[in-house]
C-alpha cells in the first residue's frame, strides 16, 4: 500500500467557493422593472400632490372648474384624424431630413472647400431661423415676394425638412468623426476605394454612435409638428382647437392632446433604445 499524500487537499480543506446566483429570467426582469417604475410613479404622484396642497394654501381663492371628460369621448374622432396628419408629416419630413442631412454632413467634411463651406453657411443659416418663423416665410412670404405658392402640406415638410437637415447633419459629422481613423487605414489596406470604406466600414460605425441624438431629434420633430397648424394643416394641435370652438371646453381637450403626445414620445424613445441596445458594441 501507498503512503497517503499529505500535502494534498482533501475534500474537507478544499476552499469552498460561492455558487453562482442564478440570472432571473426574462418574465423577472419585467416584473422587477414594472415594479420600480410603479414605484417611481407613485413617489412622483405623492409629490404632486404635496406641491399641489402647496400651491392652493398659497394662493387665492378661485372659482373651482368642473371637467366633463365625455366631451373627448364625443370630439375624440377629431384628435384621431389630426394624430393621422401628425404622424405622416413628422414621418415623411425625418426620413427626407435624414437623406438630405447625410448629404450635408458629407458636403461639410468635403476637402474641396466650396462644397465645405456651402454647408457650413447651410447649417449655421438654418439652424439660426426659429421654426415658426420659417414656416410663415416659406408659406406667406415666399407667395408675396417671390410669386411661388406651396401647399400647407408642403410647406410644412419643406420647412420641417430643411431645418433638422442643418441638425442632423452636425450629428451626422460627429459620428463620422468619431470612428477612429484606424478604420479608414485598414479598410484601405484591404483594397476598398473611399466610397466603399464609407459605405460599407465607416457608415454603419457612425450610425451606431448617432443613434441616441437622431431619436432626440425625432422626438423633437413630433413635438414641432403643432406648428404646421398655424398654415392650415390639420393636425393634432389644429383638429384639437376646432374642436374647442365647437365645445368651449379646452382643458379637457387640450390634456388629452398633451396625452396623446406623452403616448408618442415615449414611444418612439422606448423604440430607439431598444434600437440602440441590439445595436450596442
Amino acid at each position: 500500500m501507498g503512503v497517503p499524500d499529505l500535502a494534498a487537499p482533501t475534500p474537507a480543506t478544499l476552499p469552498l467557493t460561492a455558487s453562482p446566483r442564478p440570472r432571473p429570467n426574462w418574465g423577472q426582469r419585467v416584473l422587477r422593472s414594472l415594479m420600480w417604475w410603479v414605484v417611481s410613479l407613485a413617489i412622483l404622484i405623492l409629490l404632486g400632490a404635496i406641491l399641489l396642497m402647496v400651491i392652493r394654501a398659497t394662493s387665492p381663492q378661485v372659482v373651482p372648474y368642473t371637467f366633463d371628460w365625455r366631451v373627448v369621448s364625443e370630439r375624440g374622432f377629431l384628435l384621431l384624424w389630426g394624430l393621422e396628419w401628425t404622424l405622416a408629416i413628422s414621418v415623411i419630413s425625418m426620413v427626407l431630413s435624414l437623406v438630405f442631412g447625410l448629404l450635408v454632413a458629407v458636403m461639410r467634411l468635403s476637402p474641396n472647400p466650396p462644397l465645405r463651406n456651402i454647408a457650413t453657411l447651410y447649417i449655421n443659416f438654418v439652424r439660426a431661423i426659429p421654426l415658426f418663423v420659417f414656416i410663415i416665410w416659406v408659406y406667406y412670404g415666399l407667395s408675396i415676394v417671390v410669386g411661388v405658392n406651396f401647399s400647407p402640406i408642403r410647406a410644412g415638410v419643406a420647412c420641417r425638412t430643411l431645418q433638422y437637415a442643418g441638425w442632423l447633419a452636425e450629428i451626422f459629422r460627429a459620428g463620422i468623426q468619431a470612428v477612429d481613423k484606424g478604420q479608414w487605414e485598414a479598410s484601405a489596406g484591404i483594397g476598398m476605394s473611399p466610397s466603399q470604406s464609407f459605405v460599407w466600414i465607416i457608415m454603419p460605425q457612425a450610425l451606431r454612435i448617432s443613434i441616441p441624438p437622431i431619436a432626440n431629434m425625432f422626438v423633437g420633430m413630433l413635438k414641432d409638428s403643432s406648428l404646421v397648424s398655424v398654415i392650415g394643416v390639420f393636425d393634432l394641435i389644429c383638429q384639437t382647437q376646432l374642436a374647442v370652438s365647437r365645445t368651449f371646453r379646452p382643458f379637457e381637450l387640450y390634456t388629452a392632446a398633451t396625452a396623446i403626445y406623452l403616448v408618442l414620445t415615449l414611444g418612439a424613445a422606448r423604440m430607439v433604445s431598444m434600437l440602440e441596445q441590439r445595436y450596442r458594441y
